[in-house]
């Protein structure tokens, strides 16, 4: 089994083309179940709902399908019809990414990769009690998006961290386009409940509020944006 597959789409899928864009598909997976299937989509400028079901039929093969570069007019077509939250879908902007962003699919095995950026760019000086909590930090908001933005479908999750000197503080940014879900409209637990009166889930929310200095929520652009600011 190939663990990534990439191939590349060109020019219009259509009624009248769908199926000769289907075989030389599988022509070229050449009878692989890959673990991901990779769709570059800078060349394709058109996609009817022929080319919908095209995607469908492959995402139901694929379960980790991605659509990367894909032009503005056909993420419009995605979005409008739910592909973006059955599967990954990244647009292209004309810029690289930042250097300070990471963006993956929001799959729980991608955690350490987001906790090993965050501590990169605390930087060396910055205390161990501080990355720690960032890192608990990290993981209760990536592993929430990991486990419901997309649900059943998959999606990527960005984040972005910046550090400042004056004042000295952290800015970490999460964006993914799944459900609009405001975690800050949770309640928060009783934290001095019984156990058996006890709430099951919202601690990782209430921890992320106890942990950094600001949290604060908003769904932009067809985004939801948690950007949590801790200061150093």
């Amino acid at each position: 089994m190939a663990a990534e597959k990439r191939l590349a789409l060109t020019g219009r899928i259509d009624s009248a083309n769908v199926d000769r864009v289907e075989q030389a598909i599988r022509e070229q997976l050449g009878g692989e179940h890959p673990d991901v299937l990779v769709l570059d989509a800078a060349e394709l400028s058109y996609v009817s709902s022929a080319g919908l079901r095209l995607l469908l039929l492959l995402r139901r093969e694929v379960p980790a399908l991605r659509l990367v570069n894909v032009q503005e007019e056909v993420y419009e077509i995605l979005e409008m019809t739910g592909f973006t939250g059955l599967m990954s879908v990244s647009r292209t902007d004309g810029t690289p990414a930042a250097a300070d962003e990471l963006v993956l699919p929001a799959r729980t095995e991608n955690l350490t990769a987001f906790q090993d950026f965050a501590d990169e760019r605390l930087g060396e000086d910055c205390p161990f009690r501080t990355k720690m909590q960032i890192e608990l930090v990290v993981e209760e908001i990536f592993i929430n998006i990991a486990s419901y933005a997309y649900a059943p479908g998959e999606g990527d999750a960005a984040m972005q961290v910046e550090r400042s000197e004056d004042p000295a503080a952290v800015t970490i940014t999460f964006r993914d386009r799944g459900v609009p879900y405001d975690p800050l409209q949770r309640e928060d637990p009783d934290v001095n409940a019984m156990a058996e009166a006890r709430q099951i889930g919202g601690l990782g929310i209430f921890l992320t509020k106890q942990l950094m200095d600001e949290v604060r929520y908003e769904y932009t652009g067809g985004q939801n944006v948690l950007t949590m600011k801790k200061n150093l």
